[in-house]
């Protein structure tokens, strides 16, 4: 539609500055979802060693928070892997 529009000469559009101010915020807010899209990094997933090592915990406890919900695992090709995001949250915690 808005191509349409633009597409025609001699087409004059009045608004309202509070209609302006609506207009550019949504154009705004639609940059910035795409840009936010866009600039997250991949998550990084960490092995049961790795993360162990990483917060000074031995396996068995890695485990134990694993039952308890407080530091889940996945699974990646078969292997146990955690999220580096939530390790992070346990070691800035």
């Amino acid at each position: 539609m808005i191509e349409e529009i633009l597409n025609k000469q001699n087409i004059v559009i009045s608004l309202t500055g509070e209609q302006l101010n609506d207009f550019a915020n949504r154009i705004l807010d639609g940059a910035r979802s795409i840009y936010e899209k866009e600039e997250q990094p991949a998550e990084q997933y960490l092995t049961r060693k790795r993360t162990a090592k990483t917060l000074s915990v031995d396996l068995s406890t890695l485990w134990r928070w694993h039952k308890e919900n407080y530091l889940r695992s996945i699974e990646v090709g078969g292997k146990r892997m955690y999220r580096m995001s939530d390790v992070k949250k346990i070691l800035e915690g």
